[in-house]
């Protein structure tokens, strides 16, 4: 929850930039505002990270759950309409964890990504040509 407030007042702090960037004479320092930016991709990153091991703990917890029910399932009761029950087995969880799974080397995916493009981006002291190669 921390992370959630932390992100939303980064956010507001987002918009306040925007207004000194539209003022001229307000103008802040490319320093600051590329600070500002890292600051919400790492914040935004620690966030999705957290969310990805609850719901990765939820899941593991489902699966526990339904593995130790009988092996067609557990019958999921539905209020509305008069349809026959649906049956959700343990492959359903599995299948749940995968995505969750998947996501994580995804989110792996990115940060290395971001990694490199802040290393691709910084000129080197000894190779001072190579950090403008996006440009």
């Amino acid at each position: 929850m921390l992370i959630l407030v932390f992100t939303t007042v980064w956010s507001y702090r987002y918009t306040r930039l925007a207004w000194q960037l539209a003022e001229p004479e307000r103008e802040q320092s490319q320093h600051v505002l590329q600070r500002a930016a890292w600051i919400g991709v790492a914040v935004g990153a620690v966030g999705i990270v957290f969310s990805m091991l609850v719901i990765l703990f939820e899941t593991m917890q489902l699966l526990i759950y339904f593995l130790r029910a009988p092996q067609a399932g557990v019958p999921v009761i539905q209020t509305t309409g008069g349809q026959a029950a649906s049956w959700v087995s343990a492959a359903d969880i599995m299948s749940l964890m995968a995505l969750v799974l998947t996501m994580s080397g995804e989110i792996a995916v990115l940060t290395f990504s971001l990694w490199l493009l802040f290393r691709a981006t910084i000129p080197s002291p000894e190779f001072p040509h190579v950090g403008n190669a996006l440009e």
